[in-house]
């Protein structure tokens, strides 16, 4: 490593622990190391200002900001609150029922909405629902904390680090469906169950006037206008089947976005004020120093190291890959460690000729990422948001109360990632000689077999039974609501095209 190399090292440090320990805001930390990284580049390399802009990935930067006006229009509108509502309704305000369906709404909102803005919404709704029934909501907003972090890793839209890794590296939706999606259920069962042993006890016991008070809550109630509630469900659900349906996560996020802000009728200047353009810019300067790292080929040293280190071995590549970076994120920010880690992961397969095996490496890199950000309070941006949460409602949680349960996830989760990745990497043999339709079947039974278990045991399928009468209706009342509004939008713009031919 050269003296300009050890330089940025030291730069890369640096801006991530004074980040990390919220010395300084890190926006202006990141843009600081950027900045001096562009005079290095500029004066001991010879580039150019346009060469070092080009260090900066503005698709991931274009991607981040149309899905944060996606989902910011929709959460104005009323729709997640709505959901989430008609949601909790179903728990009659029994704790154990009201804790699992938190956390099953949480693993759906970051699914689909990415983990900080589910954490923001279900943490809200939490300190809503407990002044409600005047319980303590501290054992529910730790629970969300942990299983948005499970629903963020499920699609390549669902966190931050999965967009750059989809849109740096290029993966595809059949890469999560076939390596995430299934251990990501496996991982919602698992916490649900392991934070129900750990909270059980602990859980407040409403009254029976409170929780018949949760049941007259009106879900309508924080839907302002009904119009643009039903535009935003008809354009947010277009915009995750186009997310689903189309690669390019940049593109489709900011037509989007335009959608929606010229459709739906939100305030446009409410809207672009609610985007974190915090973290916009905390990417942007990161993005200058990595590339000023990659440029002088200390990331490329480290993956030929590794690959070294590993001598080709996939099995071992594959854990060390797992447990490094999964670690590493529980205690740096998990989008340096992803940013970094890109080019040391592409040195890595191509000196150690595993290409072959570089989805599975990626896969191996997205569950790390997500699962270390619970391994301590301040590893995942989503536990500090919920621990914000309940310290604005008077009712926050302490350090050690997350440490309590966060490690032990965290660890249970890497075995089991660790585990699961051998399964995938042996599992090529067996389907040969078993079959892949088979292995499908079974592999569905002990998922749909374990979620019987855990409704039957700890829901009641009266509940579920329950939301499945009423969920065709809602949809087509939302539906036809939804095209409706759409039409007459598509008349109006009709009339004035008319108008001005004329």
């Amino acid at each position: 490593m050269n003296l300009i190399g050890t330089i940025i090292v030291l730069i890369f440090a640096t801006v991530i622990i004074i980040a990390t320990l919220e010395k300084m805001n890190r926006a202006v930390i990141s843009l600081l190391g950027a900045i001096i990284v562009n005079f290095l580049m500029l004066f001991y390399r010879g580039l150019s200002p346009d060469e070092i802009l080009l260090f900066i990935d503005y698709r991931v930067l274009i991607a981040i900001i149309g899905i944060s006006i996606i989902v910011e229009v929709t959460r104005e509108s009323g729709v997640f609150h709505y959901i989430a509502i008609k949601a909790v309704k179903l728990s009659k305000g029994e704790p154990i029922p009201l804790l699992i369906i938190l956390c099953l709404m949480s693993y759906l909102l970051a699914m689909i909405a990415t983990a900080i803005v589910a954490i923001i919404i279900m943490g809200t709704l939490t300190i809503a629902i407990s002044r409600i029934l005047r319980i303590n909501p501290v054992p529910y907003l730790i629970a969300e904390a942990i299983v948005v972090d499970v629903g963020g890793m499920t699609l390549l839209f669902s966190s931050i680090p999965n967009i750059i890794l989809s849109q740096t590296v290029g993966l595809s939706l059949g890469l999560f469906l076939k390596y995430i999606v299934p251990f990501s259920i496996i991982s919602l069962v698992l916490s649900i169950l392991l934070l129900n042993n750990k909270f059980k006890y602990t859980l407040d016991q409403p009254d029976e006037l409170r929780k018949a008070l949760l049941l007259e809550f009106d879900e309508w109630a924080l839907v302002r206008n009904r119009q643009i509630f039903y535009r935003s469900a008809f354009l947010f659900t277009a915009v995750i089947a186009g997310l689903l349906l189309y690669r390019d996560v940049a593109l489709v996020a900011i037509t989007g976005a335009v959608l929606m802000m010229a459709i739906t009728g939100i305030e446009v200047d409410e809207v672009l004020r609610r985007v974190d353009w915090e973290t916009i810019l905390f990417f942007s300067g990161l993005f200058i120093i990595v590339g000023g790292l990659e440029y002088e080929g200390v990331l490329e040293e480290l993956g030929h190291a590794l690959a070294i280190l590993t001598g080709g071995n996939i099995v071992l590549m594959s854990l060390i890959v797992l447990w490094l970076v999964g670690l590493l994120s529980g205690v740096i920010d998990n989008v340096p460690i992803v940013l970094a880690f890109i080019p040391v992961i592409k040195a890595l397969l191509e000196t150690s000729g595993a290409a072959y095996f570089a989805d599975l490496i990626w896969a191996t890199m997205i569950l790390a990422t997500n699962i270390g950000g619970n391994l301590l309070p301040y590893g995942a941006p989503t536990t500090v948001l919920a621990m914000g949460i309940g310290k604005k409602a008077g009712r926050p949680f302490r350090a050690k109360e997350f440490i309590a349960v966060g490690p032990t996830w965290t660890i249970l989760n890497l075995v089991i990632a660790t585990f699961y990745i051998l399964g995938m990497l042996y599992l090529g043999p067996v389907i040969t000689a078993i079959g892949l339709l088979p292995i499908t079947i079974i592999v569905s039974l002990m998922i749909i077999g374990s979620l019987i278990f855990v409704i039957y045991r700890y829901i009641g399928f009266d509940r579920v039974y329950a939301i499945l009468i009423e969920l065709p209706k809602s949809l087509r009342i939302l539906s036809s609501r939804s095209i409706k509004g759409i039409l007459r939008i598509l008349r109006k713009l009709l009339n004035i095209i008319l108008k001005k031919s004329e």
